[in-house]
């Protein structure tokens, strides 16, 4: 989930992708209704809070992309909020023109499993996917797989692409996090980090700093340039 001057690109369980001018009325009336088996899912209930905390000053649905065969693991938009990427289980990642409504690329991953994460690059040129432990660098344009980033041993949960565009940050299930040069694919530092699964990773717009949050329940913030 991500705040663009456009609005606010939410995945659902329920395979669509919507584009909201911060409509939390809609956004918690669509997850009173997912199944239950997806009530406890982590996305799911952070959404909900975010969306009661912004009840009060929300306004309304922009729009509903609905192209998807099964579940939405992951949303983002570009900088200026005129892209949106949307991966899903269903083994495909698209690229949409929010001014427009329309579906620009649709890319398929053939690995089993489908997309279980992706980030698009600020510019909207380059995106990175997740395929369980393996990380996949593409180019939009081309509707290519750039190269392949093998070294996490488990489970990928969180990904992302820094802000000057040449790095990527990733963690998961192995505990770690890995800083990845995005034009070699080399990893270029591994950050032992928690006890329990890394779920969320993000990077600051100096690319200096990076955030990891748990299982374990602990944040921790890390410098880069030292590893500590």
């Amino acid at each position: 989930m991500q705040f663009p001057p456009r609005g606010l690109a939410v995945a659902l369980p329920d395979g669509q992708v919507h584009l909201e001018r911060d409509d939390c009325q809609a956004a918690l009336v669509k997850l009173a209704a997912i199944d239950p088996k997806d009530v406890g899912r982590p996305e799911v209930v952070a959404l909900r809070e975010q969306a009661q905390d912004r009840l009060e000053e929300s306004t309304r649905l922009e729009v509903s992309y609905e192209d998807h065969q099964d579940v939405i693991n992951a949303v983002c938009l570009s900088e200026e909020g005129w892209l949106a990427l949307s991966a899903s289980r269903d083994r495909t990642i698209k690229l949409w023109d929010t001014i427009s409504n329309t579906c620009l690329k649709s890319l398929t991953d053939e690995t089993q499993g489908g997309v279980t994460s992706a980030w698009l690059s600020r510019d909207g040129r380059l995106a990175v996917s997740v395929n369980w432990n393996e990380l996949k660098v593409w180019d939009l344009q081309a509707g290519r797989i750039l190269r392949k980033l093998v070294g996490h041993d488990k489970l990928v949960h969180s990904v992302r692409i820094s802000f000057d565009g040449k790095l990527i940050l990733s963690g998961g299930e192995d505990k770690v996090l890995k800083l990845w040069d995005i034009q070699t694919g080399q990893c270029l530092n591994t950050y032992g980090a928690h006890e329990r699964a890394i779920i969320s990773a993000r990077l600051s717009k100096d690319d200096r700093y990076a955030l990891s949050g748990s299982e374990d329940g602990v944040m921790k913030l890390w410098d880069l340039h030292t590893g500590q």
